[in-house]
This record gives C-alpha cells, structure tokens and sequence, in this order.
C-alpha cells in the first residue's frame, strides 16, 4: 500500500505496532539497569554486574580510558571504571550500548544506517546531558535518555512502514505532510534527515 493511499492514521499505527517487533534487552543489561535504581547498590555489585557482559565491560573500560576523562594511569578494573563514571555516566553509557544492540539486530530497509543513527542518537544524548548541566531544568537526570531516543519514531516508521519509509521520511523534510500536533510543518518541526547510507 503507498503513502497516499493509506490513511495518515493508518500509518501511525502501523509504525507503532512495530514496537513489539524491537528485540528485548539482553537479561545482563535488564539486571543492570534494574539495579542502578537501588540507591544502596555499592560499586563493587554493580561492577560484578557488568563484568558479566564482555562487551559492556569494555565499553566500560574504553570509556573511563578516552580522552574524555583525561586519566593518567590506565585503569584496568572494572571495578575502578564504574567508580570512576559514577551511577548517572554508567547509566547512560548501559543505555546507549543497549539501544544500539537493539538496532544493530533489527531487520531495516536497505539504505538504513544504523551506525549514522547511533552515532546521531548519542550525539544528541550527550549534548542534551551538557545543556541540562548549565540550563535550570528540573529533570536534568533525563536529558541524556530524551536525547538518546529524540528520533526513535524513525525506527518505528522503518521497521514498522519499510516500504513507504522513503515515501514518509520526504514527504515530512518538504512539509507536504506535518506531525500530528501541529498544523502546517515548519523547519522545526520537520522529521531530521534519513541516516546516512553506509
């Protein structure tokens, strides 16, 4: 069915119907982000916790060891790395592994980047967390995660609308077709450009 045969409606559910076709995060991350949420949860559990996952504990590594952190030494533990990132850092960086696991397994059209998407989703993650830092906002804690899942609704349109997912993604970036909320598509409020091809 096209696009302009099918009902806007019609459409809106259909991308959201495909939620259910997302794959679940794994029982390691589950856990891990379960127990990020006990304010008594020491360092130690929570590090027991990661150094099951081999790839999470890498990341975990990489991480506290990048640029970023501009540490002396090496850290080699991964025990000293979640102490180092503390609970707000490990939390987002579990997050973001997880959702670009769970993108990376998705069956999505051809032309779909999924590398583009994470790397635009954790961009925008990380910018968001710096704004939420120096602007007063009363939910700093969720600026990371709002713009960690900003475009997920591209996911869903893809996953869920594959054939008319060019169709949909050009008629929003030339304002043929504005968001449900609003009446007359502006640049603001126009659906960001496709993920790059890779």
């Amino acid at each position: 069915m096209s696009l302009a045969t099918l009902p806007s409606a019609g459409l809106r559910d259909k991308a959201l119907e495909a939620m259910s076709k997302l794959p679940p995060f794994s029982p390691v991350l589950n856990k891990l982000m379960a127990s990020l949420t006990d304010e008594d949860i020491s360092f130690a559990e929570l590090a027991a916790i990661v150094e099951k996952d081999t790839i999470l504990a890498g990341s975990v590594l990489r991480a506290v060891n990048s640029a970023f952190y501009a540490r002396r030494g090496t850290v080699n533990s991964v025990k000293h790395a979640v102490s180092v990132l503390g609970i707000a850092k490990l939390r987002n960086l579990s997050m973001s592994m997880s959702l670009a696991r769970m993108w990376n397994s998705t069956a999505l059209p051809s032309g779909w980047s999924s590398r583009s998407f994470n790397q635009h989703a954790v961009a925008s993650a990380i910018l968001a967390d710096l704004l939420a830092v120096e602007l007063d906002t009363e939910y700093a804690e969720g600026a990371f995660t709002a713009g960690l899942l900003q475009n997920v609704g591209l996911v869903l349109i893809a996953l869920g609308l594959p054939a008319q997912y060019d169709s949909v993604l050009k008629a929003y970036q030339t304002g043929t077709v504005a968001f449900p909320t609003t009446k007359k598509a502006t640049s603001a409020s126009r659906m960001p450009s496709s993920p790059a091809r890779s």
